[in-house]
C-alpha cells in the first residue's frame, strides 16, 4: 500500500486506494474529472483542515470496507473488460427506461413542480450523450486499445485525438450530473413525490456514483497508461 500525502492528486489517491471513492463521494470531492488536484487544494476547497482529513483518509485507506476493484493492478485487456461489463453493462441497462420515466414524473407533477421540465431535458441529455459516447468507445477506442496492449503494429499516433475527445465527453457529462443534482437536492425527493418520482432519484443517484468511478478509471487509470505506452513507442 502506497502512503498517500497533501501533494497527492485526488485521482491517483482513488488509483491506489479504490475505497476512498466512498469518502470522497460523501464530502463531494470530485475524483474522476477533477482528479489532477491535489488531495490538500481539495480538501482546502470542501472547507477540511487538510492535515486532519489526510490522517483520516489514509486509515481508511488501509480499512477494505467495499468489493471495489483494484483496478490499477490490472493488465489493460483486464481493466478494458472491467469497464464495460461493470459500468457499460450497468448504463445499457438502466439508461433506456430513465426518459420514460422522468416523463412520467413530469405528466403527473409538472403542473405543480415546474423544475421537472428542465429535469427531463437535463436527463435526456444525459442519456442520449452517454450511450453515443458508449457505442463509440465501444466500437472504436477500446478495440484500437486492445491491439495495442497485444502489440499489434497500427498507427497509434491517432489514439491522442480520440482520447481527448472521451476526456471532454467526460467534463460535459459531469456538468450535466451537477446540474441534475443541484436541481433535486441532492436527489431528495419532496414530501409529494409519487414511487416514480422516487425511483427516478434513486436511479439518478445510482448513475452518478457509478459515473464517477467510470470517469475515474478511464481518466485516472486507463488513459494515463496508453498515454505513457505510445510514449514509449515514439
Amino acid at each position: 500500500m502506497r502512503h498517500i500525502h497533501l501533494q497527492t492528486t485526488v485521482g491517483q489517491a482513488v488509483a491506489e486506494h479504490p475505497d476512498l471513492a466512498r469518502i470522497f463521494e460523501h464530502l463531494q470531492i470530485d475524483y474522476c474529472c477533477g482528479g489532477r488536484r491535489t488531495l490538500g487544494d481539495a480538501l482546502r476547497e470542501r472547507g477540511l483542515e487538510p492535515q486532519t482529513a489526510l490522517r483520516v483518509l489514509a486509515a481508511s485507506a488501509g480499512a477494505r470496507f467495499t468489493h471495489e476493484a483494484d483496478c490499477a493492478r490490472l493488465t489493460m485487456p483486464e481493466l478494458l473488460d472491467h469497464i464495460e461489463c461493470t459500468h457499460h453493462g450497468y448504463l445499457h441497462e438502466v439508461l433506456p427506461r430513465l426518459v420514460g420515466l422522468a416523463d412520467k414524473v413530469v405528466v403527473a407533477h409538472g403542473e405543480r413542480h415546474p423544475e421537472l421540465a428542465r429535469l427531463r431535458e437535463l436527463v435526456r441529455l444525459f442519456v442520449d450523450e452517454m450511450q453515443d459516447h458508449l457505442a463509440r468507445e465501444e466500437a472504436v477506442l477500446f478495440p484500437c486499445l486492445r491491439e495495442l496492449a497485444g502489440g499489434r503494429p497500427g498507427f497509434w499516433g491517432g489514439l491522442e485525438a480520440p482520447i481527448q475527445m472521451m476526456e471532454s465527453e467526460h467534463d460535459e457529462s459531469g456538468r450535466t450530473l451537477r446540474e441534475i443534482r443541484e436541481l433535486t437536492d441532492g436527489f431528495q425527493a419532496p414530501a409529494d413525490a409519487c414511487s416514480s418520482w422516487r425511483s427516478l432519484l434513486q436511479a439518478l443517484a445510482g448513475i452518478e456514483f457509478d459515473t464517477h468511478l467510470h470517469v475515474h478509471k478511464e481518466n485516472n487509470i486507463l488513459f494515463p497508461r496508453v498515454r505513457e505506452m505510445l510514449a514509449e513507442r515514439v
